[in-house]
């Protein structure tokens, strides 16, 4: 025989699945992540993040204002809350969230204050 031996049937068979699972883990092991940063990141907040009010602004994407320990007004967003949460809301309204003393214009929604 001469030249460069043919893949053998085995590994032509699984390639493919080889790609898939190796796809799988690697996509897994990114939410894993996305997952615990967020977790490490609501922690943070919970454990010292400053709690302020906040007013509603526009109710058609849920952005509100609030103002830090310094007098400066920073805007924030809800994030995805449902229908029902939403329908209780108007311009106007007041709410809680969290904000990060370090880097104020980072905040999350409470809700109801």
């Amino acid at each position: 025989m001469t030249g460069s031996p043919a893949p053998s049937r085995f590994v032509r068979r699984h390639l493919g699945q080889a790609f898939g699972a190796a796809l799988f883990l690697f996509g897994g092991l990114a939410f894993l992540v996305i997952g615990v940063t967020t977790a490490i990141e609501e922690r943070r907040y919970a454990r010292e993040g400053q709690v302020a009010e906040a007013r509603i602004v526009r109710k058609t994407e849920y952005w509100y204002t609030y103002t830090d320990y310094l007098g400066r007004t920073h805007e924030g967003a809800t994030g995805s809350i449902s229908r029902a949460e939403a329908a209780g809301w108007k311009p106007g309204d007041s709410g809680a969230i969290r904000y990060d003393r370090k880097r104020p214009a980072e905040s999350i929604w409470l809700g109801r204050a």
